[in-house]
C-alpha cells in the first residue's frame, strides 16, 4: 500500500515526501508534477487557460493512476481531497497522512511565489484563511494528522515513521523492513551482482537492490571522457526514478538532457523516433552522446532504435524498471518500433554498453504489470533450464510476494540464460530464435487486440500455452508437461487462452469473434512473424520442460488448436 501526503498548500508535502521516500527506500511522486509532465503545461497555465474544473479532472485521472502503485510516497495537491472520488480511491489504496499548517506559516512559506493560482488575490493571508475554512471538513480526512507549523521536515518524517511502525510494522511486499538499515543499503551495491555478456561488444549487466543509484559511477568506468547524455523515459517512470538517475549522472560529472515520451505500446512508432531525432539534433548532440533508456520495454526498444540509427549509431545504456524489461528486452541488443501491420517490424541489432537492473524498482510496479513479466521468466525455464522451471514452481508465493532475494535471483538467472543464448547467436540466425517461444501467436494476438489494450506478457503467456498444445498435437511433448506449463502460468495469474484473458485482464479485449474467425485472423498475422519463411509459419515448440525446437507447422494443425474451445474472443 502506498503513502499519500495530503493537506493545504505549503504544508510540507513535497519536502517531507522526498525525505520520507528516501528514508523508506521507495519512490516519491508529486501529483502536480505528474500532471505537468503528462500535459506539457504548468499547473498555473492549466488554471489560466482551461479553468479549475479541467485541472480537477486531470487531477482525478492522475490520482486514479498513481494510487494503484503499491509502494510509493505520493504528494497530493491542496485541493485533491475535496473530490469524493479521490477520497474513495485514497481510502481503499493508501495510508493517508494529513499535513496541516497555520495560515500565517503558509504565507511565510509561499512568500512571493506567483505560481499559486488560487492565491491570486489582493490579501493573500485572507485568501489562505478562506481556503482553509472552505476545506476544513475535508482536511479531517486521513489516517493520521500532523500540524507542521514550526516543525522541521525531519521531525515530521520521524512522526510519520513512528505512526507507520506502530500500525503496519513498515514492511515491504516481501516482508522485509523498509526503514533503518535496509533503506541505507539502497545507496550502495552490497547486494549487486555483475553478469558479463559475451557478445561482439561485451558488456556488464548489473543486477541488485539499489544499483540504480550507482548508474553514474558505473557509466564513468565505461565512458571516462564524460560525454553528454540523454535520459529517455516515460512520465511515470521519470517522476519515480528520473531524479535518482540524473543526480547519479551529474555527481559523476555527466551533462544530462531529459526526453520524456508518452507511455504505451501504441506510441512505439516512427513518429516518436522522428521526434527524438529532432530533440537531439536541435541540441547539437553528436556521435559521442550516450543514450540512457530508463523504463520498460517500450522505452528500451524505442530509445534503443534511436541510438542504433542516430548518426549511424551512438552508445546505449539500458536501465530497465519493469520485470519484463529486466529479464528480456534490455538484454541482447534487439531494438525496434512497431508498424501498423506487425509488432517490431522496424528494428535493428544494437547492443548496450551496460545494463543496470535495479530489482527494487519492481516493488512499485502495479500488479498486472509485474505479473505480465513473469511470462518471460517462465519462458526461460521451458526453453533452457528445467531446474529453473522447478524453482519457479516451488516459489510461486514468494515470487508473487516480490521477496527481495527471490527477485534478484530470478532476474539474474534469466539474464544469464539469455546471455548464454545470445552469445551463441547474436543476430538470430539460429538458436536465438528459441527466445521467441510464445511470441509467434503472442505477437499476433497483441496486434489484433490493438497495441495498448493487451499487455505483451499476457499475449506471450497465451502464445506459450498454444505452442505447447500444438507440440502435444504433433506428439513432440508429453501432455503432462503441457499441463505443468499451463498450471504454472495460471498460478502466476496469467492467461492461457483467449477465453481466460477476460478473467486475468482488467479490460475486455475486443477481438475478431468466433474461434474460426479468431484463427483466421491470428494466422494471417503470423505470416508476418520474423520466423516465417515464404508465408510458412514456424513455431518454437517444447519437446520437454527445458528443451525446445524450431520447425514449420502445417496450417491445418495450427487452425485445429486455435479453434479449440477457449481460443476465441467470444
Amino acid at each position: 500500500m502506498n503513502i499519500a501526503l495530503a493537506g493545504p498548500m505549503a504544508s510540507g508535502k513535497t519536502t517531507v515526501g522526498l525525505k520520507l521516500a528516501r528514508r523508506l527506500g521507495i519512490p516519491f511522486i508529486d501529483v502536480d508534477q505528474f500532471i505537468e509532465e503528462t500535459t506539457g503545461k504548468k499547473v498555473a497555465d492549466i488554471f489560466r487557460e482551461s479553468g479549475e474544473p479541467h485541472f480537477r479532472s486531470l487531477e482525478e485521472a492522475a490520482i486514479e493512476r498513481l494510487s494503484s502503485l503499491p509502494n510509493a510516497v505520493i504528494a497530493l495537491g491542496g485541493g485533491a481531497v475535496v473530490s469524493e472520488k479521490n477520497r474513495d480511491l485514497l481510502a481503499s489504496r493508501s495510508t493517508v497522512i494529513m499535513l496541516l499548517c497555520s495560515p500565517e506559516e503558509i504565507l511565510r512559506r509561499v512568500g512571493r511565489n506567483s505560481s499559486r493560482p488560487l492565491l491570486a488575490a489582493p490579501d493573500r493571508l485572507e485568501r489562505i484563511k478562506a481556503l482553509l475554512k472552505e476545506r476544513e471538513d475535508y482536511y479531517r480526512f486521513g489516517d493520521y494528522s500532523i500540524d507542521t507549523t514550526g516543525l522541521a521536515a525531519d521531525d515530521v518524517v520521524e512522526r510519520i515513521i513512528g505512526f507507520l511502525s506502530a500500525t503496519t510494522d513498515t514492511r515491504g511486499p516481501g516482508g522485509e523492513r523498509t526503514t533503518g538499515r535496509d533503506s541505507d543499503r539502497a545507496a550502495g551495491m552490497p547486494n549487486g551482482r555483475v553478469l558479463h555478456l559475451r557478445t561482439s561488444s561485451p558488456y556488464p549487466v548489473y543486477v541488485g537492490h539499489g544499483v540504480i543509484h550507482e548508474t553514474g559511477s558505473l557509466l564513468s568506468a565505461m565512458a571516462p571522457e564524460r560525454p553528454r547524455t540523454i535520459l529517455v523515459s516515460n512520465p511515470v517512470v521519470h517522476l519515480l526514478y528520473g531524479a535518482q538517475v540524473r543526480d547519479s549522472l551529474m555527481r559523476a560529472g555527466f551533462d544530462v538532457q531529459d526526453l520524456v515520451i508518452p507511455d504505451g505500446e501504441q506510441f512505439k512508432d516512427m513518429a516518436r523516433v522522428m521526434s527524438a531525432y529532432d530533440f537531439m539534433a536541435s541540441r547539437g548532440m553528436g556521435r559521442d552522446t550516450v543514450m540512457i533508456a530508463l523504463g520498460g520495454g517500450v522505452v528500451g526498444d524505442l530509445a534503443g532504435f534511436v541510438a542504433a540509427t542516430y548518426m549511424r549509431g551512438i552508445r546505449l545504456v539500458q536501465v530497465p524498471t519493469t520485470l519484463l524489461a529486466q529479464v528480456d528486452s534490455s538484454v541482447g541488443g534487439k531494438v525496434g518500433v512497431n508498424h501498423p501491420r506487425a509488432k517490431n517490424l522496424i528494428g535493428a541489432f544494437h547492443q548496450p554498453i551496460m545494463v543496470v537492473a535495479d530489482t527494487s524498482a519492481l516493488l512499485s510496479l502495479p500488479e498486472r504489470e509485474y505479473r505480465e513479466g513473469l511470462s518471460e521468466v517462465v519462458k526461460y525455464g521451458v526453453i533452457w533450464d528445467a531446474s529453473f522451471f522447478e524453482f519457479l514452481e516451488r516459489n510461486v508465493d514468494r515470487i508473487l510476494n516480490r521477496e527481495t532475494g527471490i527477485l534478484a535471483d530470478m532476474v539474474y538467472r534469466c539474464c544469464e540464460i539469455k546471455g548464454d543464448v545470445v552469445s551463441q547467436d547474436e543476430r538470430e540466425n539460429g538458436i536465438r530464435a528459441i527466445l521467441n517461444f510464445g511470441h509467434t501467436t503472442g505477437h499476433a494476438i497483441e496486434a489484433l487486440a490493438g497495441y495498448g489494450e493487451l499487455r505483451h506478457g499476457e499475449a506471450v503467456s497465451i502464445g506459450m500455452a498454444i505452442a505447447a498444445r500444438i507440440a502435444c498435437r504433433l506428439g513432440l511433448v508429453p501432455v503432462q508437461d503441457v499441463e505443468r506449463l499451463t498450471r504454472l502460468l495460471e498460478r502466476l495469474g496469467l492467461p492461457t487462452s483467449l477465453a481466460s484473458l477476460s478473467r486475468a485482464s482488467s479490460k475486455t479485449v475486443a477481438g475478431p469473434g468466433t474461434a474460426g474467425e479468431s484463427a483466421r485472423a491470428i494466422m494471417e498475422y503470423m505470416t508476418l512473424d520474423k520466423k516465417a519463411r515464404s508465408g510458412r509459419i514456424r513455431f518454437v515448440l517444447p519437446r520437454r520442460i527445458g528443451e525446445v525446437l524450431v520447425q514449420e507447422v502445417n496450417h491445418d494443425v495450427i487452425r485445429e488448436v486455435l479453434e479449440c474451445p477457449g481460443n476465441s474472443w467470444t
